[in-house]
């Protein structure tokens, strides 16, 4: 009744209990309290669909499941689609849409509808401290995350596994990540780990870390850090892919203090900078800006021996639902580069 009766812009704060699906269409900010949970069946627990541009919808602190199809489908959304500090017990598809996934509180951890945990077709999407973990059926191959239909997927500080086991035992592994058609920035130090489902038969069956379609367009970029883990005697990624060095970023924000970090051993210097979401706009590939024109920095300085520059900086008090996107400049050997992104609520 609350979303019924909302209008873009509108917070709804949800009390803990258990609700039923239901559908968002404009731009409104579910704030979950601790204790929310959201369950459905034959549709998504939580539909998302046609949000205008220049709207944005938030999801967060909540626990959603679905025992048949998708928890969360989100499709033809020109605005954003922000999802934070929640537990997805089921899949997440975006079609055509702009997606962030951030916060290491998400897992989307073992589907009970058979399925990648995320599928992206078409479309943008990044995940910060994320997990990605399906179920698969035997015979089927059924990565974490499959990238479709021309979609982009940037990931930092993930975890993503293929199917760790069929429903009947057979003789296919699953990787971690299949691109079908689209574009893979994997960043992150070794604490990212993208993994092939384990064997289900003796033998030399196995699977990829990342399996690339022969698609000419298609467009992986790994970082060297990212801890890729093959299965059967497979290489880590089958198909095209470059490996570059890629700096990742992450961010907290606690007792009105915002703590951002970036991850740029391979660089010299860095700037973070934090402002207003805005559309992916290309850059120097293979990672887009994200963050809009009127931005402040946070800080600037050299990275240390360990890698890494970081910087606090206290926030003033901010309305509800205030979301701002991060994003950091790496003075490298190759120019200037950008680091992954983050959305993150300031509020």
């Amino acid at each position: 009744d609350a979303i019924a009766a909302s209008a873009p812009g509108d917070i709804v704060v949800v009390r803990p209990g258990t609700y039923s699906q239901f559908t968002i269409t404009r731009g409104i900010q579910i704030l979950g309290e601790p204790g929310v949970r959201v369950a459905g069946f034959h549709a998504p627990s939580i539909a998302i669909l046609g949000v205008p541009s220049g709207e944005r919808v938030v999801l967060s602190g909540l626990n959603v499941t679905n025992l048949n199809t998708y928890s969360i489908w989100v499709t033809g959304c020109r605005g954003l689609v922000h999802l934070e500090g929640s537990l997805i017990e089921g899949l997440i598809g975006t079609y055509d849409s702009t997606l962030s996934l951030t916060d290491n509180r998400i897992a989307v951890d073992m589907a009970i509808a058979p399925g990648s945990a995320l599928d992206v077709v078409g479309g943008e999407a990044i995940a910060t401290r994320c997990t990605f973990i399906p179920l698969g059926f035997s015979g089927l191959e059924v990565p974490g995350i499959r990238i479709r239909s021309n979609g982009g997927v940037v990931l930092g500080e993930c975890t993503v596994h293929g199917a760790p086991a069929p429903i009947v035992p057979g003789p296919t592994a699953s990787a971690a990540i299949v691109v079908d058609w689209g574009r893979l920035t994997l960043a992150g130090t070794t604490a990212s780990t993208v993994a092939a489902g384990p064997l289900t038969v003796t033998g030399s069956i196995g699977a990829p870390a990342i399996r690339v379609s022969g698609i000419a367009s298609n467009l992986v970029i790994v970082a060297p850090s990212a801890n890729l883990v093959p299965s059967g005697g497979m290489p880590a990624v089958l198909g095209a892919w470059r490996s570059i060095p890629l700096a990742s970023l992450g961010a907290s924000f606690t007792g009105r203090v915002l703590t951002a970090t970036v991850q740029a051993p391979h660089a010299s210097y860095a700037m973070i900078v934090a402002g207003p979401y805005d559309r992916p706009a290309p850059w120097l590939l293979p990672i887009d800006l994200w963050v809009g024109v009127q931005n402040i920095a946070l800080g600037a300085g050299p990275i240390d021996p360990s890698g890494a520059y970081s910087v606090s900086h206290p926030i003033p008090a901010l309305p509800l639902g205030t979301l701002a996107a991060l994003q950091a400049f790496i003075l490298d050997p190759t120019g200037v580069t950008l680091s992954t992104p983050m959305l993150l609520r300031v509020d």
